[in-house]
């Protein structure tokens, strides 16, 4: 839901230049703060990448709601990185350096 909502947005304010750094830099700001786990970042991203796609979809108008500029390339751009970086968040998990391995070996 969180995804669909920060897309709608990015997509009513992609026209003007500050709108579309400022859409951007918001969904960049979610992606990294929600936890790299499949229940937190993948949701995000897919609600995002789902929403601008139907956005790209023509209106009963004839007009289109992105427009073929380079604004509106740059929304179907992020559309890749938002995809890539939710389904990074699917990955297994291996223990880090710092993390405990869950091996109970004897210390020596």
């Amino acid at each position: 839901m969180g995804g669909a909502t920060v897309a709608v947005c990015v997509i009513a304010v992609h026209p003007r230049w500050w709108g579309l750094v400022l859409g951007l830099a918001a969904t960049a700001a979610a992606l990294w703060a929600l936890p790299d786990r499949w229940w937190a970042r993948t949701p995000f991203a897919l609600g995002w990448a789902v929403t601008v796609l139907v956005a790209t979809g023509g209106r009963r108008e004839g007009d289109f709601v992105i427009a073929s500029d380079p604004g509106g390339y740059t929304v179907l751009a992020t559309v890749i990185l938002v995809t890539l970086t939710g389904a990074l968040a699917l990955r297994p998990r291996r223990p880090g350096a710092g993390e405990d391995s869950g091996s109970a070996g004897p210390a020596s």
